[in-house]
């Protein structure tokens, strides 16, 4: 797949990529952008894309794309019913759960710069691996009372986060 920039200032900075329409795919890729633009041709994301985007601050997503949805920047899958990624670089600072999400990707707010809690809405039943790795300010996090699925990794450091020490890598990395 290829990246278009659509805008950018002299020291690198405020990029938009927007991904070609005839793209159906997109994997982990390092790029140092704020925006992400989605077309309405793109059907998969990986796991593992965006992740490493730290600057980045939102998502726009076509209106007429069918398989994903995006507001307040933060991406969805079209029926709202998974998290699929909030931007490293988001400026929201307090986020509570839609009452649709039932489910987040694996590093599904990994390396937020700025998240201080998050509320999850009690529909939640699975929280994706990783979910809050590196997230260096996020000190509280209100878990769903139905959560029954709660996906770890390799990472054992749950230093920072309180909420459920078990839950071993969902919160590697958080010093707050």
């Amino acid at each position: 797949f290829r990246y278009e920039i659509k805008a950018a200032n002299p020291e690198g900075k405020e990029l938009e990529y927007r991904i070609e329409d005839n793209v159906l795919n997109i994997y982990e890729k390092e790029k140092d952008t704020t925006k992400i633009i989605v077309p309405s041709s793109l059907e998969t994301i990986s796991d593992n894309a965006f992740r490493y985007y730290w600057g980045l601050e939102e998502f726009e997503v076509a209106d007429n794309n069918p398989y994903f949805y995006a507001e307040n920047g933060i991406l969805y899958n079209k029926d709202q019913t998974r998290l699929i990624r909030f931007p490293a670089a988001s400026p929201i600072v307090n986020y509570a759960f839609p009452n649709t999400i039932t489910s987040t990707s694996p590093w599904a707010f990994c390396n937020c710069q700025y998240l201080y809690s998050v509320k999850m809405n009690n529909e939640l039943l699975e929280l994706g691996a990783a979910a809050f790795k590196g997230c260096k300010k996020l000190s509280t996090v209100a878990f769903s009372t139905g959560i029954s699925n709660l996906n770890s990794c390799v990472y054992t450091n749950l230093s920072g986060a309180k909420g459920n020490s078990e839950i071993e890598g969902t919160f590697e990395g958080c010093d707050s």
